[in-house]
């Protein structure tokens, strides 16, 4: 999926109202000692990465890439969020293994090709909804006018 925002704030803007709300990505998060900020992830001049910090386990983590684009008198904040190709591998592995191992089975692997029905399903489900939000968390932040489906 991929979305442009407009605003009317600049490039120096953008990125200081973005680096409030993102700290720097770690394997292990201590929720009890304090409260995490929106996202994880890194931010350079003109473009960023970053994934929102979740407080639960969740089946696909999307990451949003973005480019911030100068135009004369607005500014342009192009993002991508990227498909969970790791998740997905890796959940297809396990199927194919239960595939593999109930070969002979017919009921059971019915039972197992629906089942990775509904995974997937649920997870691009979840995609879509976290991109969505990741965007208007984004919208909000950066005070945008407008947001552009691409």
């Amino acid at each position: 999926m991929r979305f442009r925002i407009t605003t009317g704030l600049s490039a120096e803007e953008i990125r200081d109202a973005l680096s409030k709300h993102i700290e720097p990505k770690v394997i292990f998060r201590n929720y009890l000692q304090n409260k995490p900020k929106l996202f994880e992830g890194n931010i350079s001049t003109t473009n960023f990465e970053l994934r929102r910090i979740e407080t639960h386990r969740s089946i696909t983590k999307v990451t949003l890439q973005g480019n911030i684009i100068k135009r004369e008198g607005y500014n342009i904040v192009d993002v991508s969020a990227l498909y969970p190709w790791t998740e997905i591998i890796i959940y297809s592995c396990i199927l194919l293994y239960a595939l593999y191992s109930s070969y002979n089975d017919l009921t059971s692997l019915f039972i197992i090709l629906s089942i990775g029905f509904i995974i997937f399903i649920f997870g691009r489900g979840k995609y879509i909804m976290d991109t969505e939000t990741g965007r208007d968390e984004i919208f909000k932040i950066i005070k945008g006018n407008s947001i552009e489906n691409i």
